[in-house]
């Protein structure tokens, strides 16, 4: 019975611990356009909502454009990137 209950202590005390140890990041809702040397750039503000330093944001933009199928809707994904 001592293995079974130690067991189920680190599952639940693995999982509170992860959790918390969760990235919380919100992306502000305004949207910064900036044109340089003839370039159009957006900036946008993340905001952490965690205790911890965040580093190393990769942001990978896709497109989502919707076309018909069988029985209904589906959608098509698009690579910002050409």
């Amino acid at each position: 019975m001592s293995i079974f209950t130690g067991v189920i202590s680190s599952y639940v005390f693995l999982m509170y611990f992860l959790n918390r140890k969760r990235v919380k990041i919100e992306i502000s809702s305004y949207i910064s356009k900036v044109t340089f040397e003839g370039q159009t750039n957006y900036f946008f503000k993340f905001v952490n909502r965690t205790n911890y330093e965040i580093f190393d944001i990769r942001v990978e933009p896709t497109f989502y454009k919707q076309v018909g199928g069988v029985g209904g809707y589906s959608r098509k994904r698009y690579s910002a990137k050409g």
